[in-house]
């Protein structure tokens, strides 16, 4: 899947002036030195003059330097490709390895696709790689020095006056004063690219002032004098390519509802399907949104990445959590809170304070879990997310013993599903992300069950099984109705009424092994003990049954692939 998404994001190189493409070698950098036998490099003619470089074997050093010809971070020119971010870093950190033959392919045609320019600054990395021979300063063959950058591009040589007035927010003072005491630094790759754009546009006079201090004639910066007759003109035009810039879309809206698409049908896949899978989408598509949002998107882009990146951690929250692993779980919670503050969602803050009542639940934190679910009712503005957070409000109050409390929450549930129960940006996700019924009448099973109210546990419990079995196939979670079907056999051998309690567990003994959620664990051990009362000592039901209950087997997660 990840594959797919990545292929959608459209990257065009930009390329330079003719003036000052010609200026542009770039230098050499450690990840550009590695095993030249496997790199031969034949530059052919194309059309239009461009030099077009075939590489009969790419390397990972050879692909570091396509790399940095676009001048792109490990995440951005992952992207690029379609491949894993750490497909990329391992280039970097293994110059010698030899990418698999799909990968040469991605690669070939990557370069083959790429501008002139950025062919050219390849072709200049490139050759001082495969390059052997005589005097060492790369004139004539020789492999450049990894630490030297060349003479032509020292950052002396642009006219940082012009630089400065036309990029405030990156040629700051302190910048442009290291640029003078260190004329050989190589700037970042942001500001490489914030060069090349200057260069591009600016005036001829300027380019020929370039060119000449370029060519030797004036090493140091030497202040001008100004003209500011066009002032007026300029700040006209620099206004307008701001308003440009304020109303355009960094991140293409066909991605972004694409990457919406594909958390709802995880949502909704997420209560039906076994889990393991789930999880790997979610894994694939979190690296989707986390490279939108590092890739800095428009500010009224930012709120909604934030949204949809905290939207997903919340799923995944919610599969470690199920997997058995409630500290990544709470790790994953906390990253999406601080998407949630970063979108200024109140939607998502609550539903990810409910999330974490729920780890904390399980995690026989019930204090805290009672912590989270209050503190969520200050955020929720809709009633399934107040009925929800009430619900588990109320079971963590049953856990701690807190018979009044519990009452009392599960009261103020009710009251509010009888509200109209419209939705929100988190719950038209649907799926896990929604709080239906049949979900409420499960938690009001579970809380009236640990006060000990089994006759109205049952009932819910039932209410909430008979709603899943009949209603829709993609609606139906396997894991609620599992533990709704605990709730009821505990108010059953609560009765005495064993072969009951045994009926009703034969659809949990049933569930496949990917469907055995971990808080089964739990649910489970609570039906042992009242096996082992005293009373029923001599009931072969009893006997048969937590037999049954002992071979059943909750599968532990890997550890080493939950993300």
């Amino acid at each position: 899947m990840a594959a797919g998404l990545l292929r959608l994001f459209p990257f065009m190189a930009t390329s330079t002036s003719e003036s000052a493409r010609h200026h542009h070698a770039l230098p050499m950098q450690p990840w550009c030195i590695g095993n030249a036998s496997a790199m031969q490099a034949a530059p052919t003619e194309q059309k239009g003059g461009a030099n077009l470089v075939v590489v009969e074997t790419w390397t990972g050093a050879s692909a570091s330097c396509l790399k940095h010809a676009f001048r792109k971070s490990n995440e951005a020119f992952a992207e690029h490709l379609g491949v894993a971010v750490r497909t990329v870093a391992n280039w970097q950190t293994r110059p010698e390895i030899v990418p698999s033959p799909s990968l040469q392919e991605v690669l070939d045609t990557a370069l083959e696709k790429a501008s002139e320019a950025v062919r050219e600054r390849f072709y200049l990395l490139y050759d001082g790689q495969v390059s052997k021979t005589s005097t060492g300063d790369g004139s004539d063959g020789t492999r450049l020095d990894p630490g030297t950058p060349p003479s032509d591009r020292t950052t002396t040589s642009l006219d940082v006056v012009e630089f400065g007035a036309r990029y405030p927010e990156k040629a700051a003072d302190s910048t442009v004063a290291t640029w003078h005491q260190k004329p050989d630094l190589t700037p970042k790759t942001d500001v490489q690219e914030l060069l090349d754009t200057a260069l591009e546009r600016a005036s001829e006079s300027a380019r020929e002032r370039f060119a000449q201090r370029l060519g030797g004639q004036s090493a140091t910066f030497e202040p001008e004098h100004v003209d500011h007759t066009d002032d007026v003109g300029r700040a006209a035009r620099e206004a307008l390519e701001f308003a440009s810039w304020a109303l355009s879309d960094r991140v293409d809206p066909l991605i972004l509802e694409h990457v919406q698409y594909e958390l709802r049908r995880i949502a909704v896949d997420y209560v039906h399907t076994p889990l393991r899978p789930v999880f790997e989408d979610l894994l694939r598509l979190r690296d989707v949104t986390f490279g939108l949002v590092r890739e800095r998107p428009h500010p009224k882009q930012a709120r909604e990445l934030f949204f949809l990146a905290g939207t997903n951690l919340l799923l995944l929250a919610h599969a470690s959590q199920n997997l058995g692993e409630p500290g990544s779980g709470m790790a994953q919670a906390r990253a999406a809170a601080a998407c949630a503050e970063q979108a200024d969602h109140d939607g998502l803050r609550a539903w990810v304070a409910g999330t974490q009542a729920l780890i904390a639940e399980w995690s026989r934190r019930h204090r805290d879990a009672v912590d989270f679910a209050r503190r969520g009712q200050a955020y929720a503005a809709t009633a399934q997310s107040r009925v929800r957070l009430a619900s588990l409000e109320a079971r963590a109050l049953a856990r701690a013993g807190n018979r009044k409390g519990a009452t009392s929450a599960l009261d103020r549930a009710r009251r509010d599903w009888d509200t109209i129960l419209e939705s929100d940006d988190v719950t038209e996700f649907g799926g896990l992300l929604t709080f239906p019924l049949a979900k409420a009448s499960y938690y009001a099973g579970g809380v009236l069950s640990l006060i000990g109210d089994h006759n109205q546990a049952e009932a819910a419990a039932l209410q909430a099984i008979n709603i899943y079995e009949t209603g829709p196939s993609e609606e139906r979670s396997y894991g609620d109705e599992a533990l709704a079907r605990v709730d009821v056999a505990l108010a059953r051998l609560a009765r005495d009424e064993v072969d009951g309690a045994e009926e009703i567990l034969s659809g949990v003994l049933q569930l496949p092994p990917e469907q055995r959620i971990q808080q089964l664990r739990d649910g489970l051990v609570r039906v042992r003990r009242a096996l082992a009362l005293p009373r029923y000592a001599n009931s072969s039901y009893c006997s048969d049954l937590s037999e049954a209950l002992e071979t059943f087997v909750v599968p532990r997660p890997d550890r080493r692939t939950l993300g």
